[in-house]
């Protein structure tokens, strides 16, 4: 799940850039997008690594 999010927070970058060089909105609109970015990167690194760990259905601390 968080791999799609992580897609597809990338898509919606790739858009907004697009956005920007055509004059349509504004560089700081890229600011949520970078940020809900980063956060479904974290989220899938850390799940993914516990998978690899061979937790498939135990606690994953997300900020440890």
């Amino acid at each position: 799940m968080w791999l799609i999010m992580l897609i597809l927070g990338w898509a919606v970058f790739v858009d907004r850039c697009i956005h920007i060089g055509y004059g349509e909105i504004s560089w700081w609109q890229l600011i949520p997008v970078i940020i809900i970015i980063a956060f479904c990167n974290r989220l899938y690194q850390c799940y993914r690594r516990q998978v690899r760990k061979g937790n498939l259905y135990g606690r994953v601390r997300i900020f440890k």
